[in-house]
């Protein structure tokens, strides 16, 4: 192992890296005190520091910047963008929802009591807890009186509907780990709240699986409903990521990309003298290795990527990011979930395992061939995520925010 050289820096290394660290804590300061989800206090807080930050950055004087601190102050403005335009599309659709989360501002006061450590008063706690139980249970029968009538245009749209069960699920979470502050601590919290506390969670819980299945109609496996942004949002985050396309021009470059991947797939099938692009990728996905030989393929792909960047001097890679990299095998069930490889300083391979169905074991096998797992240990690895992060923490660690 060597070390690098120049490792001092010009005293005019960077003069923008303090000002992001000072931002990038604050923020996370705040995020971490104000964890109330939807909570107008809690946007109110954050918008306060974009703000002031927003000046500061109008106030620079870019002409007496070095290019570097330009390009970081560029960053920083429009970190800063977007951080105000997710707040004010929170707000938007926290009223969208706000016919479905009407306990929602009793929510936000006992918790954030609790987070300004005012004293509890137990059984005014207790009273609204059940408050809100009598309040959701007059709710949902409402609900399923309108959709039991045919009135589908009064009830909220399905997309409504799944972000109000996940804000719910959120606010619960919260209120859970209020419980477990004063629980077996406090008597009179004992002996005020935890009935009604109980019973508040069990009907949340059954209320967030009726938004769910009855109202947005998905199904119980379906953990990944749509919420549609819509074209004027859309824009405006392609604005601030530096993206000079519309939607159109997108899908239109997405269209005319797909006509040459097929184009493409059709020669090489051709080449291989298969039927069809069907026909081999068949044949590929039959090219693995036999079960408990994939670490050993992974070497070998890492090494030849390795050699790939360094023989055609594409990208200088340290000694310690060369060797420093390890593996860990995926379990079945991560495998559901991410049925390939997952990456960084340690690329965890999915492959069958002994105890995967039958099915599941030739999915994985047939998942992970040669040469589906070439692409992947480049993209996970070197010069992929790894090689990424490994320099992203040691040279220039303030752009880590943006």
């Amino acid at each position: 192992m060597t070390l690098p050289d120049n490792l001092l820096p010009p005293c005019a290394h960077s003069r923008m890296a303090h000002p992001i660290t000072l931002y990038a804590e604050d923020l996370a300061g705040l995020q971490r005190r104000w964890t109330v989800p939807y909570s107008p206090r809690r946007r109110e807080a954050l918008r306060n520091l974009l703000d002031k930050w927003s000046s500061w950055i109008g106030a620079l004087d870019f002409d007496s910047l070095t290019l570097e601190d330009c390009v970081d102050a560029s960053l920083l403005h429009l970190h800063l963008q977007s951080q105000k335009a997710n707040l004010d599309r929170e707000q938007a659709r926290f009223a969208e929802m706000e016919g479905l989360l009407p306990f929602a501002p009793d929510f936000w006061r006992i918790l954030e009591d609790h987070a300004d450590h005012r004293p509890l008063d137990a059984a005014a706690a207790a009273a609204l807890l059940h408050a809100c139980d009598t309040q959701l249970e007059a709710l949902r029968d409402d609900l399923q009186r309108r959709l039991e009538g045919g009135e589908r245009q009064e009830v909220p749209s399905p997309a409504a509907a799944c972000r109000a069960a996940r804000a719910s699920e959120a606010l619960r979470k919260e209120l859970a780990a209020w419980h477990d502050f004063y629980r077996g601590f406090d008597p009179a919290f004992d002996w005020w709240v935890e009935k009604p506390y109980a019973a508040l969670v069990g009907r949340l819980t059954a209320y967030e699986q009726f938004l769910r299945g009855t109202v947005a109609g998905m199904a119980s496996d379906d953990s990944l409903p749509g919420d549609p942004v819509g074209r004027v949002e859309l824009t405006e985050d392609l604005r601030l990521a530096l993206v000079p396309y519309s939607p159109e021009e997108l899908l239109q470059i997405a269209s005319d990309e797909m006509a040459w991947c097929r184009a493409e797939m059709a020669r090489a099938a051709a080449e291989m003298g298969c039927a069809d692009w069907r026909d081999a990728l068949e044949r590929v996905k039959e090219a693995h290795v036999a079960p408990g030989e994939q670490p050993g393929l992974i070497r070998d792909l890492a090494k030849e990527a390795i050699a790939f960047v360094e023989e055609r001097d594409l990208v200088t890679i340290p000694d310690l990011a060369r060797d420093g990299w390890r593996m860990a095998m995926m379990p079945p069930e991560k495998q559901k979930v991410n049925p390939f490889f997952l990456g960084g300083e340690t690329i965890q391979i999915s492959y069958p395992a002994a105890e995967m169905d039958h099915s599941d074991k030739r999915m994985s096998l047939r998942g992970n061939n040669r040469h589906f797992a070439r692409a992947t240990v480049q993209h996970e690895l070197i010069p992929g995520h790894y090689l990424q992060s490994f320099m992203g923490s040691r040279y220039r660690p303030h752009r880590r925010l943006f």
